[in-house]
């Protein structure tokens, strides 16, 4: 008994706990569950069976049919008036009738479903290659959001540490005004310094849970479940970028997905040029008929065939010329979304190296920033224990130490993001 109960605690143990997700874990549920991925992917299986709808179209198609008729009445045909001679009327059916055909059609010449194949093949390699750019942005997405809430946890820890400092050197003016060294104004201030910072420890862990419950939904992770996630917000290795405006973006996921797109755009005029063309279609095929008013089927008839039909295209009101024009006004906007973004994302490029070398400066001026600032509350200290340095005074170097490590992290996000946006437009 004792051993099942520890069995069912050691099975039921980890289901109590929330997992902790590093930048790895993380972006591989949101590879596997987010739901917009999933939907992009299910639109290019939909593109594949498109090609194969497309490639069937060119194959021999064959079908068969049958039925049976029963009569029940009779059907005559009559010859007028005979003098008595001969009957007035003859039966013309049977009872039962029986019909069979089979027939095989073949496409020999179709301008236009050849031309739809060869549309439909570009369509799979466009919707892949609009898969790829979904995935790639969405893992961009995931990457910042996930580096921000990082972000939102350090914070937590430096407001920790700033309530704490407060409520330090409120305790020293309290120690301070015991002794007489410090008037109640000052134990005052302090005290009103140290319950400033309260709201600000709160209001940043309200900020990390926020952002936890964005990294959920983006994951598809049930928001009710508990979830931590862990990593340095400072990346190991840094280093400056040149800004090169001769940047090649062969790599990029929304170019490729672009000049696929021209490419769809080109084959689509021509496929509308097309229906011009006439179409020309063999069929074989056979045939059979029988009838019977008691079942033995020997007024029979057995028909085999072979048939090729053209057909031309005349006249459709102007529908096929306007359908072409269409066409050509799409691949000249395709073309033109394809320069506006070449451009868009050259400076898109530019502006993140700049903003990498700038984050990696600010990184090194707020960590000499910090230092200092850890040098003068270090004095500081003792200047409260001398009773010769305000509160005023006091609060302003704590803030500056706050503050400095604040901006570091903001600016190791920076760097962070900018890497990212890097990678990104470069397609890497």
């Amino acid at each position: 008994m004792r051993r099942a109960i520890f069995i069912m605690a050691w099975l039921i143990t980890p289901l109590c706990y929330g997992q902790t997700l590093n930048i790895d874990a993380y972006l591989e549920k949101v590879r596997t569950n987010n739901i917009n991925l999933r939907i992009s992917s299910n639109t290019l299986l939909q593109a594949k069976q498109d090609k194969q709808m497309a490639k069937a179209a060119l194959l021999p198609s064959a079908g068969a049919s049958a039925s049976y008729k029963r009569d029940f009445n009779q059907t005559y045909m009559y010859l007028g008036n005979t003098g008595g001679m001969f009957p007035d009327k003859f039966p013309v059916n049977f009872k039962n009738n029986i019909d069979a055909n089979l027939a095989v059609e073949q496409m020999i010449y179709n301008a236009s479903s050849i031309t739809s194949y060869k549309i439909a093949k570009l369509a799979e390699e466009y919707s892949l290659s609009e898969h790829n750019n979904v995935s790639q942005e969405l893992v961009k997405q995931a990457t910042q959001l996930f580096f921000q809430t990082l972000l939102a946890k350090e914070n937590i820890k430096v407001m920790k540490e700033n309530s704490d400092l407060a409520k330090e050197h409120w305790n020293q003016i309290q120690k301070l005004n015991g002794q007489g060294y410090a008037s109640n104004l000052q134990l005052q201030q302090s005290e009103i310094y140290y319950k400033q910072t309260i709201p600000q420890h709160k209001e940043a862990k309200d900020l990390y849970n926020h952002l936890l419950n964005e990294l959920k939904v983006l994951a598809n992770i049930d928001i009710a479940s508990d979830i931590d996630i862990e990593g340095d917000i400072e990346p190991v290795t840094k280093e400056f970028v040149i800004d090169k405006t001769d940047t090649v973006l062969n790599n990029n996921s929304e170019l490729i997905a672009l000049k696929n797109r021209i490419r769809l755009s080109e084959l689509q005029i021509k496929e509308k040029q097309m229906t011009l063309y006439p179409d020309v279609k063999l069929q074989l095929g056979y045939g059979f008929n029988g009838a019977s008013d008691n079942f033995k089927f020997k007024n029979n008839n057995n028909l085999t065939f072979g048939k090729v039909t053209l057909s031309i295209p005349i006249s459709t009101g102007g529908y096929r010329r306007a359908a072409i024009k269409k066409a050509r006004i799409d691949f000249s906007n395709s073309q033109l979304q394809l320069s506006q973004k070449q451009n868009q994302l050259a400076k898109d490029l530019s502006n993140a190296k700049r903003k990498l070398n700038t984050a990696l400066l600010n990184i090194d001026s707020q960590k000499e920033l910090i230092e200092l600032a850890k040098k003068e509350l270090n004095i500081s200290d003792k200047k409260v224990k001398l009773g010769i340095i305000t509160n005023v005074e006091l609060k302003e170097i704590r803030i500056s130490l706050i503050k400095a490590k604040l901006n570091m992290l903001n600016a190791c996000l920076d760097y962070r993001i900018a890497k990212i946006i890097i990678a990104r437009i470069e397609g890497k």
